[in-house]
């Protein structure tokens, strides 16, 4: 069996009524690295904190931001 690649489990946080911009790709390193700099271009990046989502049942991996609410 291989190492695991983190040092313990992934945190699950829920947040209630956060607004997010979200864009999918396939969980495959080529589309991830063309996803970000995409991503970022499309919502800027100045005073935003990005996360990342993979669903590995459905392969997709996804970026997001919170929606500021001067963008509303």
């Amino acid at each position: 069996m291989a190492d695991p690649i983190l040092d313990s489990a992934p945190a699950r946080t829920l947040k209630a009524d956060v607004t997010v911009m979200l864009e999918r790709t396939r969980d495959e390193l080529p589309a991830i690295q063309e996803l970000w700099p995409r991503f970022e271009t499309l919502v800027g990046v100045r005073g935003r904190r990005m996360y990342a989502m993979v669903d590995a049942a459905a392969g997709t991996y996804a970026a997001c931001t919170k929606v500021i609410l001067s963008e509303i």
